[in-house]
């Protein structure tokens, strides 16, 4: 009975099209780094890097690996650095910390180099935070990306002012804030949160809402939902300095798809559209009255926003 498990166990891990890359701490992370391959089984189409936005780990975006996986792309995902499984930086249990983006482009690289994309040419897919960094990513020139596909990016987050988040932050951290939250603020416990409202920031459809909640109560240790005031800090920085620098983003020429939120509430839309003028070589396609969370809203959202993304893939 035992050989015959160990056979089936090794016959499943070894033509299963979904597979986990975990990569040890080392010299320059104290965290381990994961993440997750889907092999198509069809005659290869492309490949598609899966970049997610903050708090959502590669798990949230299984559901689009596998209708691609079955279109004929193969993808990869990363859990960011204090995201899903790739570590836990935060003070406390639930905040995603970091004191740069730098360490998620090195994050990036480090997975795609211990993956089956490394020397390969494939498309990018960001949402949010992702869509951020998939810009910043689109630069490194020592890699074959064929296209940009963003959706909901962060050019930078809804706000009163960058540069006073920026100020009252860098207070903050030099007060030994760094790790934590956002002082004097009442906390939400995961209960709290998962209660669905109509006239939440990220999605009217109430199933879409449900998902990420549902893979934190599967799995406690994926929970995070609070920016430390170091990732607010690295955050907004990293946009002043590039998404909301017009020559920072007029060096990018590949195509790219802008897939934005009518009822934007997370992200500055103003400030999206204009710094999208910045770009040449671009298509941009609005959802109205979609929220943020666009590849989680109502069905005929979704399947809009899958019909765009597939169109684009097959014409770049």
């Amino acid at each position: 009975m035992w050989l015959w498990r160990e056979f089936f166990s090794f016959i499943i891990m070894h033509f299963s099209s979904q597979k986990e890359i975990i990569i040890p701490p080392n010299s320059l992370r104290s965290f381990q780094l994961r993440g997750v391959y889907f092999k198509t089984q069809k005659k290869q189409f492309g490949r598609i890097l899966f970049l997610p936005g903050f708090t959502e780990p590669c798990e949230k975006y299984f559901y689009l690996s596998k209708k691609l996986m079955d279109l004929g792309y193969s993808s990869l995902i990363i859990d960011w650095p204090g995201q899903g499984k790739s570590g836990h930086l935060g003070k406390y249990p639930t905040i995603i910390h970091c004191d740069s983006f730098d360490l998620h482009i090195n994050c990036l690289i480090e997975i795609i180099q211990n993956s089956k994309f490394k020397d390969k040419e494939f498309s990018i897919i960001g949402h949010s935070m992702g869509g951020h960094l998939a810009l910043i990513f689109s630069k490194k020139l020592n890699y074959k990306i064929k296209c940009l596909i963003l959706i909901a990016p962060m050019f930078v987050p809804k706000s009163a002012s960058p540069f006073l988040v920026i100020f009252l932050s860098f207070i903050l951290i030099k007060f030994g804030f760094s790790k934590k939250n956002i002082p004097f603020i009442k906390r939400k416990t995961l209960d709290d949160r998962r209660i669905f409202h109509i006239d939440n920031p990220l999605t009217r459809s109430k199933k879409g809402y449900d998902i990420q909640f549902k893979i934190f109560e599967k799995n406690r240790d994926l929970e995070r939902y609070e920016p430390s005031i170091g990732w607010i800090y690295s955050a907004f920085l990293s946009c002043l300095k590039r998404t909301l620098n017009p020559v920072w983003l007029k060096e990018i020429k590949l195509p790219i798809l802008f897939l934005l939120a009518g009822d934007e509430r997370i992200v500055d839309q103003k400030k999206t559209l204009l710094m999208l003028k910045n770009f040449k070589n671009k298509k941009v396609k609005i959802f109205k009255n979609a929220r943020h969370d666009l590849k989680n809203e109502t069905s005929f959202v979704k399947s809009k926003l899958f019909n765009n993304i597939i169109q684009f893939l097959k014409k770049n």
